[in-house]
């Protein structure tokens, strides 16, 4: 599966179960007729058809197409089965946006479920940050290096976070910050956990990562963060390049 965002990760989870989900709970069917709208109101996360179908389409792919969909407008009247609307002693037609799946083999879908959810964890764990390498040159700029990547177009400059920088260096030397030490703690804290114009993600194409949690009430990185010499940043970008 390509790279996804993590955003259409969990969505991808959310849409596998509840497929799953109706399989079991409709065992004798293979075609299974959902409101749109109402799949999206119990799932806002899927916000419009447009996403649905992108969700839909990444799953009849990771099935080999034993999935299939077709979104379609229905016109029901009050002599449908399905939906009854009446207005006064006349009839009122409606149109009703229905998702239509139909999974060529429920056994087989069921026994991949598990395979594709691995898939979709691995995939998850590869767009994330894993590790925060700290540099900074001879000439005092300081750089983010994400996940070992030394390529030069993928080391994120962090000058502008020169603030920021000291306590940066002391838990990557393994020191233990307390959030009562200074407001400065707990901005570290919310600017890299849960500001989606933090630098990392604007300027890498990673998904949002824990970086950091409070235990204790102390600052713990839940991802490794290493203080990089000039010395070795050289040796691993040669190494790279």
């Amino acid at each position: 599966m390509s790279k996804v965002s993590k955003s259409q990760i969990l969505k991808l989870k959310i849409a596998l179960e509840y497929l799953l989900n109706l399989t079991k709970e409709q065992p004798e069917e293979d075609t299974f007729y959902i409101d749109l709208y109402e799949l999206i109101d119990k799932f806002p996360s899927f916000k419009n058809r447009l996403t649905v179908r992108k969700i839909f389409r990444d799953i009849s792919k990771l099935t080999h197409e034993n999935v299939s969909f077709e979104i379609k407008d229905f016109e029901y009247t009050n002599e449908s089965p399905v939906i009854t609307a009446t207005q006064g002693n006349s009839s009122q037609k409606v149109i009703k946006t229905m998702l239509l799946v139909d999974i060529d083999n429920i056994e087989d879908f069921e026994k991949e479920y598990d395979n594709i959810c691995n898939q979709i964890n691995k995939d998850d764990k590869q767009n994330q940050i894993y590790k925060i390498g700290l540099y900074k040159d001879n000439r005092e700029a300081m750089y983010f290096v994400l996940n070992d990547n030394y390529s030069p177009d993928k080391i994120i400059n962090a000058s502008r976070l020169a603030r920021k920088w000291p306590l940066l260096i002391r838990i990557a030397s393994g020191e233990s910050i307390s959030l009562d030490e200074s407001d400065s703690v707990v901005q570290l804290y919310n600017y890299f956990n849960s500001n989606t114009g933090c630098v990392i993600y604007k300027k890498s194409s990673y998904a949002k990562t824990k970086i950091f949690s409070i235990k204790n009430n102390k600052l713990i990185p839940e991802i490794e963060i290493e203080f990089i010499s000039p010395k070795i940043f050289k040796q691993r970008q040669n190494k790279q390049i």
